[in-house]
C-alpha cells in the first residue's frame, strides 16, 4: 500500500490537477493514517511554509523517492 512507503519518506511530491502536471507541491509527512496526512509545506527556497492537513483521496497523483525530491 502506498501509505506504507509513504510514511518513510521524507518529501514527497503532490500533484493536485491531472491537466497541469507542471505544477506540485513538495510537503514532508508529519503523520498519517489510513485517510490523512498531515505535511509540513516546503516553500520553492526550502523553507518551511506551513502545514496542512490533506484527504488522501484529494491529490491526482503523489511521488516519493524521485531524483528531484530526494
Amino acid at each position: 500500500m502506498i501509505i506504507d512507503k509513504i510514511k518513510k519518506t521524507s518529501l514527497i511530491g503532490i500533484y493536485l490537477d491531472k491537466n497541469d502536471t507542471s505544477r506540485f507541491l513538495v510537503e514532508k509527512v508529519i503523520a498519517s493514517d489510513n485517510s490523512y496526512m498531515i505535511l509540513s509545506m516546503i516553500s520553492v527556497d526550502g523553507k518551511n511554509a506551513g502545514k496542512v492537513l490533506i484527504n488522501l483521496n484529494f491529490p491526482y497523483r503523489i511521488e516519493y523517492e524521485t531524483d528531484y525530491l530526494n
